[in-house]
């Protein structure tokens, strides 16, 4: 095998093994039961410098920021990426409204 052969499997492997870095996208925020939403709202927002959205009616913000530093404050119950899910078929079910 070639150098670059080689270069390019350890590079490979590499990628497989070492853990990849957090990486800052849309993310939700869960609000802690005891948390003052306001006050969890602002230190979203001085952390990551972005804007937060209220997700009305579910203790949560969305903000785009890294999912690590998010976890780490005051108040903040959960964070998960904000992942939008689409539907893979369409049911062929004629009674599918029923279920």
């Amino acid at each position: 095998m070639s150098l670059r052969g080689r270069l390019g499997l350890v590079g490979a492997v590499a990628a497989l093994v070492l853990p990849a870095p957090a990486v800052a996208g849309r993310v939700h925020v869960g609000i802690a039961p005891d948390a003052d939403p306001h006050a969890v709202a602002a230190a979203v927002e001085r952390v990551t410098g972005h804007r937060v959205e209220v997700l009305d009616g579910l203790r949560a913000l969305s903000v785009d920021g890294a999912p690590e530093r998010l976890r780490r404050l005051d108040g903040v119950a959960w964070v998960e990426p904000a992942v939008v899910r689409r539907l893979a078929f369409a049911p062929t079910d004629p009674l599918v409204a029923r279920q």
